[in-house]
């Protein structure tokens, strides 16, 4: 989604997209995962919950600097290195949260779990169907 944000050949609109994605409805899907670790939190390590909470609140506020940058005027390179170290934050949050979450059996957690899951859209962020217990 970022993409078009640090690509020199994208247009107008591809760059207009992936800054309303980042306005619009990056912060949800934040919200959602957070509150999924939330629920999975007697499952992971004390220092794991810690290092995903910082960097939780790192994409927040990355994602408020974006916000404010790709709203002003000639800021294209800021709007850029913003969207490369958001990029770069998202690449580690997702990997932190499989690692985090990888021994986690969808047998052993409640409906919550279940449904929060299942609201981020399984097929795109890369976890199995959560359907099955």
């Amino acid at each position: 989604f970022l993409n078009p944000v640090t690509d020199a050949d994208a247009t107008f609109w591809q760059r207009g997209a992936a800054v309303r994605y980042v306005e619009e409805q990056l912060p949800a899907r934040l919200g959602s995962e957070r509150a999924l670790l939330q629920q999975l939190r007697a499952f992971l390590p004390p220092e794991i919950t810690k290092r995903l909470s910082m960097q939780a609140e790192r994409l927040s506020v990355l994602v408020e600097h974006f916000n404010q940058v790709g709203r002003q005027r000639e800021s294209a390179r800021e709007v850029a290195r913003t969207a490369w170290e958001l990029t770069e934050a998202l690449r580690l949050w997702y990997a932190e949260i499989e690692y985090a979450v990888g021994g986690i059996r969808v047998a052993d957690v409640g409906r919550d779990e279940i449904r929060l899951l299942n609201g981020l859209n399984s097929a795109r962020c890369g976890w199995a169907d959560a359907n099955r217990r």
